[in-house]
C-alpha cells in the first residue's frame, strides 16, 4: 500500500471524535432539520439525532457502505455479513486501510443534508451516486450503512481529501470510492456514469404526459443540434475544397 500516512491521519482524526459519530443503515438517519432554529431548541427528530450523536455538530465526513448476505463483497470482508455481522464502527476505523478500497461513496458536508440525498429518486440530473447505484442494483436502502463523523468543516475537507487520493492511489480503479463513475463530480481517473443514456432511460418512468413532454423536448434539443453539426460540417467541407 502507498501512502499509508495519509490513511493513518484520517483513522486518528477519527479515532478522537468517535463521540461524535454514529454507524448504522441509511434508513436511520432523520432528513435535515427545516431550521438552524430547530437545531438550537433541540426541536425535531432531526436536531435530536444532531445533540445526540454529534454533540450539536452538523457539519463532517460520511462514509457508506453496502452490507449484505447477498452483497458480491469478498467472504473474508468485514461487510459481506455471512459469519460475523455487521462490524462495529471502530472495527471499521482500525481497518480503514482495508475497508475504504469498498466504501460506496464519501464525502464532507452538512452530514444529513448529504447523507439524505442517497435516498433521493435516481431519475433527476446530479442524482447521489448511491441512489443511482441502489436503483440500479435493486438494493435496499437498508443495505447501505453509513458511518459519519461530525468533525466540522476544516477537518472535513482534510479527511475527504486524504482519504479520496488514498484509494485513487492504491485501488486498481483508481478511483477515490467505488461509485466515482456515477458522480457528476469525478476526477481525471473516473468517467459519468450518470451519462445522457441513463438521463434519457429515465424518461421512461415518468408519469405518461411528463414522458411526452420530454421525449417531445428531447426531440427539438436533438434536431437543433444536428442542424448546428451539419451546418459545421458543410463548412469543413466547404474549406476542404478550398484547400
Amino acid at each position: 500500500m502507498k501512502n499509508l500516512n495519509k490513511v493513518q491521519k484520517v483513522i486518528d482524526i477519527l479515532k478522537n471524535n468517535m463521540d461524535k459519530s454514529y454507524f448504522g443503515p441509511l434508513d436511520n438517519y432523520p432528513s435535515r432539520p427545516s431550521s438552524q432554529m430547530d437545531v438550537e431548541k433541540n426541536r425535531g427528530k432531526s436536531a435530536e439525532f444532531i445533540h445526540q450523536y454529534y454533540k450539536g455538530e452538523q457539519w463532517g465526513i460520511y462514509f457508506a457502505w453496502h452490507m449484505s448476505k447477498e452483497s458480491p463483497l469478498p467472504n473474508d470482508s468485514l461487510f459481506s455479513n455471512k459469519n460475523t455481522g455487521i462490524p462495529s464502527k471502530e472495527m471499521v476505523v482500525d481497518e480503514m486501510q482495508n475497508t475504504y478500497m469498498q466504501c460506496l461513496y464519501a464525502g464532507e458536508g452538512n452530514m444529513l443534508d448529504r447523507i439524505g440525498t442517497m435516498r433521493s429518486s435516481y431519475n433527476t440530473e446530479g442524482a447521489n451516486p448511491v441512489a443511482i447505484w441502489a436503483y440500479h442494483n435493486n438494493v435496499p436502502i437498508s443495505e447501505v450503512y453509513v458511518m459519519s463523523f461530525a468533525i466540522g468543516k476544516e477537518q472535513g475537507k482534510i479527511v475527504e481529501k486524504l482519504i479520496h487520493e488514498y484509494r485513487e492511489q492504491n485501488h486498481e480503479s483508481g478511483k477515490r470510492f467505488a461509485l466515482a463513475e456515477y458522480s457528476a463530480s469525478n476526477g481525471e481517473n473516473g468517467r459519468k456514469e450518470f451519462s445522457i443514456e441513463n438521463l434519457i432511460m429515465n424518461m421512461a418512468y415518468l408519469k405518461h404526459e411528463e414522458a411526452m413532454k420530454a421525449f417531445a423536448k428531447l426531440e427539438q434539443t436533438k434536431a437543433k443540434a444536428m442542424g448546428v453539426h451539419m451546418s459545421l460540417y458543410a463548412t469543413d467541407l466547404i474549406y476542404d475544397k478550398v484547400a
